[in-house]
């Protein structure tokens, strides 16, 4: 298949973007022994495998043909499946998974699809069910813009702004982080004065190279600003 930069592939996908999905899905495995899972936004589905390992079932869900096509040509368990949809479809009955992970989905929606694909998500889990959610912060990623800098992108959120945005649908127990950076590095003299410090002494010292490992970690949101948000949620 033809790599656009979004998915995860192995092997083909950058280091750094490998390491951070590798994390997410590790962190999810942990959870995910004898349970039914829900893998929205899927990609090519190497972490829905790894999820099916320890799972007592796993549905992969993406709407890219394509990607569903590879997924079903590379990874198979008698206990996966992989279906073509997308996340704001009526797809399945009511309080059926135990636990539904959605990495660097909401990003992708705009604010109506955003309202069908929570609702969605807080339907099909059970009671006692968890979402783990992940999306880029705009602080780090697109800071002082609102239009994303990725033009994959709709809307990134800030931390108050996605804690707000899923609180519609989920109580929100931890926002967790990925590749975390003090908090002064998202200041916009400071990152000018890193990027002119690029030019001058010719070597690339990114905001992303100063940020920490892939490791899920808690954070201080007064004080740092993770690279990525990785949100443990339960239904309201």
């Amino acid at each position: 298949m033809q790599f656009s930069g979004e998915q995860f592939i192995p092997g083909i996908s950058k280091p750094r973007l490998e390491d951070e999905h590798r994390a997410r899905y590790e962190y999810a495995i942990n959870l995910a022994k004898g349970l039914d899972v829900l893998d929205i936004a899927c990609g090519t589905g190497y972490g829905t495998y790894e999820l099916s390992g320890k799972a007592n079932s796993v549905k992969g869900v993406d709407i890219s043909q394509e990607s569903i096509n590879y997924a079903k040509s590379h990874y198979q368990q008698p206990n996966l499946d992989f279906i073509q949809a997308s996340a704001c479809d009526p797809l399945f009955s009511a309080e059926r998974f135990d636990l539904i992970t959605s990495f660097e989905t909401i990003e992708h929606l705009n604010q109506e699809q955003r309202q069908v694909y929570l609702t969605n998500l807080r339907t099909w889990l059970k009671p006692e069910g968890i979402l783990l959610l992940s999306t880029p912060n705009k602080r780090v990623t697109s800071p002082y813009t609102d239009k994303p800098l990725n033009p994959f992108h709709i809307k990134e959120f800030t931390y108050q702004e996605l804690k707000d945005e899923l609180s519609s649908e989920f109580e929100v127990q931890q926002i967790l982080g990925q590749r975390l950076v003090a908090k002064f590095l998202t200041i916009n003299a400071v990152r000018k004065l890193l990027r002119l410090m690029e030019i001058i002494f010719k070597y690339k010292n990114t905001i992303y190279d100063l940020g920490n490992g892939p490791q899920i970690q808690r954070f201080n949101p007064s004080r740092q600003e993770p690279r990525i948000f990785f949100c443990v949620c339960r239904p309201k």
